[in-house]
């Protein structure tokens, strides 16, 4: 199977080629989630390298309910990375609850884009570091979820093992901090980028733009869980 997703066909020497996807502009007027849902990146939504779709479940709807709540309790009209984290790990008891919104992508087979979610990965922890660093030795159980070799390979018997190689490894801190990042309105995303990038000069601006573009992808997937298609 591996064989069949390499670039080259090994028959002709060739490049097997490539398509690019996206998606036709989706119009719509709401507001009541993390502001209005912009047309600008639901015209042309960036490719994830990270993370594969999931269906919209109910607890996702959830989460968008509890982004609006908190939303309007804070000073700042922001809802906080602790909050976030609490939710999703239901009171730091499990890093599984997190598969409801988003999944590890199966790795890619392009080197130069495994660097590029290893150095997202690296980012995103100077951002926790930035925010809370004591969240990155937070350590947690997978009680209450059953396994999947997406996202928890320890649980797992051999087979599912073998198969999780298959998926990206991606720590569950990070994606709780990317969906906390997509939980802020756009301009408060744009603010905490702009500060990163000032505050670390190696920061790479290539790779700043691919984390943001995870983000908004998380950020589409929260503000239309409940919006009929």
């Amino acid at each position: 199977m591996f064989k069949a997703l390499e670039p080259i066909d090994p028959s002709t020497g060739k490049s097997r080629g490539y398509v690019v996807l996206s998606y036709d502009c989706v119009e719509s007027e709401r507001t009541d989630c993390c502001s209005k849902v912009s047309t600008e990146h639901l015209a042309h939504l960036p490719l994830s390298l990270m993370f594969k779709p999931k269906n919209v479940s109910i607890s996702v709807k959830e989460y968008k309910q509890f982004v609006q709540e908190q939303r309007k309790r804070s000073n700042q009209g922001e809802i906080d990375l602790q909050s976030v984290v609490s939710y999703w790990t239901k009171d730091y008891t499990s890093d599984t609850y997190v598969q409801d919104l988003v999944m590890p992508q199966l790795r890619p087979v392009n080197m130069d884009e495994l660097k590029m979610v290893e150095s997202i990965q690296k980012l995103t922890k100077t951002i926790i570091k930035s925010l809370d660093p004591n969240l990155l030795e937070l350590n947690m159980t997978t009680n209450g979820r059953s396994c999947d070799p997406a996202t928890n390979a320890e649980c797992c018997n051999a087979s599912s093992q073998k198969l999780s190689l298959r998926y990206l490894q991606i720590s569950p801190i990070v994606t709780l901090t990317l969906v906390y990042v997509a939980s802020l309105s756009k301009e408060m995303r744009d603010q905490l980028a702009e500060k990163i990038m000032k505050d670390n000069n190696e920061c790479d601006p290539e790779v700043m733009e691919q984390l943001m573009s995870e983000v908004s992808l998380i950020s589409f997937a929260i503000e239309t869980s409940d919006m009929e298609v």
